[in-house]
């Protein structure tokens, strides 16, 4: 089970904000580069803003990025 600390939370377009899980968020590179340049981990208050992706499509981006993390993490860890 997530904590907060496991957590990041993103702004759609339109306002709408999910939670979701630090690794699934990661295997976007574009959110990634967010994260560290801003220095949000997770459980952190700060919003990061997905300003070109709407309600309606931001958790279609998640689900696949919630289906596609174990695949992230494995490949993440084998090339270390």
């Amino acid at each position: 089970m997530s904590t907060n600390n496991d957590q990041v939370k993103l702004q759609s377009s339109d306002g709408e904000i999910f939670v979701v899980d630090l690794k699934a968020a990661e295997c976007s590179k574009l959110i990634k580069d967010m994260l560290d340049n801003l220095g949000v981990g997770g459980g952190d208050e700060n919003l990061i803003p997905i300003l070109n992706v709407n309600s309606k499509i931001l958790p279609k981006i998640i689900d696949w990025a919630n289906h596609h993390k174990v695949f992230y993490l494995c490949f993440t860890y084998n090339n270390i």
